[in-house]
């Protein structure tokens, strides 16, 4: 009885592995890396402060822009990262 149960299991997941389309992970081809869009300096006021002046922190962002994924990536020199939909 165990041997059907196991048989029964092991044709299932057969069939299902041939029915699902093929996942990422198994691609043959490397897939292309972000290309390197832009780069901006942004100044970064914190709560309550109302003007961008001489004080006001800066941040250096890079931007690139993921064809494979079609997203925008924006990473920052503090090490945040942020990922928005590429229209």
């Amino acid at each position: 009885m165990r041997f059907l149960q196991f048989f029964a299991m092991f044709l299932t997941g057969a069939a299902v592995t041939h029915l699902l389309p093929r996942s990422q992970a198994f691609q043959d081809a490397k897939p292309k890396a972000p290309e390197w869009k832009s780069s901006a300096v942004i100044a970064v006021r914190k709560a309550g402060e109302n003007e961008v002046g001489p004080g006001t922190r800066r941040v250096g962002v890079e931007i690139f822009k993921d064809e494979a994924t079609g997203t925008w990536l924006f990473v920052s020199e503090t090490g945040d990262i942020a990922v928005a939909p590429a229209k």
